[in-house]
Parts: C-alpha cells; structure tokens; sequence
C-alpha cells in the first residue's frame, strides 16, 4: 500500500456572510487521502468550492473545522512565513493564467521560485532548468519574453517554474481552462507524463472531463461534499 502525501480529515469550511448567522457553507466534512505519485482529478460546478478545497490543501487557506496533512506537516498551527517556506519546498502551482512575468525571459520566469531559498548551486538549478525546458519542447524558447510564446507554451513555461524546485506535489487549478481543445490534451499528457518521470503527485482542479478522464483518481465536489468517481 502506498504512502498518502496528503490527509484531510473532516474538513469544512464556511465564509461569515452579513446577517447570515450560519455563513455561506462551502465544504462539509471532506475526508480524503491521496497517495504519493498519484494523479487526481477534481471536478464540480462553478462555484462549487474546487478552489477553496484547493487552496486548504495547500495552505492558502485554512479550514473552519478538521485537520489536513500535507507531506508528513499538519498545516493548522503553522506560522505564515513557515507556510510559505514549506510550500516553496513541497508544492508547484499551475493556474488557469500562466502568470508569467513579461519583463523576464522564460528562462528567467522558471527560475524565480529558486531564489526564494537557494538551497542549491546556481549552475545546477540552471541545468535541471534547461533540461526541463527541452523536455516540454522550449529549449528554443528559453531566451524569449511570454510576449513572443503562444498560450500553450506559456503554460508549459508554467508548468516547468512550477517543477523547479523538485516539488512532492503539483496543484494545478485550471490548467487548460484558457487553452483551445487540442492544446489542452497537449499539455494534460505532458503533466501525467512529467508525473510518471518524476513521481510528483498531481492535483488538478478542472471542468474539462476529458482531462479529468486521463486521471487516475476522479472526484466530484457539489454541495460541500466530494464524491469519488473511480
């Protein structure tokens, strides 16, 4: 049995909402365990929380009620810069706007996560750099500014900083919600690909059910509740 990387226990979470004594209940009572190297899915209207959900498991947030346990660490309790520490350590985001910064080359962009603690020689970072930016096929690209990438190489720049720093896990929110068809198959298979290479566990919240197909894992979140469908 694999090792779970992630552990929710009974987590929800309501927003205050003027003359509401009750609040805007988001999530209610989510248990969940997500193993390490896996590939899930997390599906579910607009609205329905998929972010926030999201957002817990990685400490952007934080839970009204339960416990979550990302990579062996409790996150309630812990201070904010620790947080950050920790998420810059264990965790690479993708997101629906690939936020690339336009005065930085993508080299530059895919770097920047690594400066936040150099935990590494300068040279090694820039070599795991190069190498990834030639797996997901920029190694032309790598001294261009976004200005001059199309939208699915700026995702896939995204998705290489997002890896940098050889993360456990990858939280993708949207990934290829602003990507054509074609182009977002292209870079859900480059994401179970890197996953299978490099064994990071990859969350990805989606609308697309095709990408949430090629998961191995699939949920459906609507009504605060999460239902598997696998």
């Amino acid at each position: 049995m694999n090792e779970s990387i992630i552990i929710l226990e009974n987590v929800s979470k309501t927003y205050p909402v003027p003359d509401d004594k009750d609040g805007l209940k988001v999530l209610r009572g989510i248990s969940l365990s997500i193993e390490k190297s896996q590939t899930v899915a997390v599906t579910g209207p607009s609205g329905s929380g998929k972010t926030t959900l999201l957002n817990m498991m990685s400490g952007l947030d934080v839970p009204t009620e339960g416990r979550i346990s990302v990579a062996g660490q409790e996150l309630s309790g812990m201070r904010a810069d620790d947080l950050a520490l920790f998420r810059n350590r264990n965790l690479g985001f993708v997101f629906q706007a690939h936020y690339l910064l336009p005065q930085c080359t993508v080299m530059e962009n895919v770097l920047l996560p690594s400066i936040v603690e150099q935990r590494e020689g300068g040279d090694l970072v820039q070599a795991r750099a190069r190498k990834l930016l030639e797996r997901v096929g920029l190694e032309r690209k790598m001294n261009s500014f976004p200005g001059k990438l199309s939208g699915g190489e700026c995702q896939r720049a995204a998705v290489v900083r997002a890896l940098i720093n050889q993360p456990k896990i990858i939280m993708a929110d949207e990934p290829t919600g602003s990507l054509d068809n074609s182009t977002a198959k292209v870079l859900a298979k480059l994401l179970i690909e890197l996953n299978e290479e490099l064994g990071t566990t990859l969350i990805v919240v989606t609308h697309s059910e095709h990408v949430a197909e090629m998961m191995e894992v699939k949920f459906r979140l609507a009504d605060g509740k999460l239902d598997s469908k696998a």
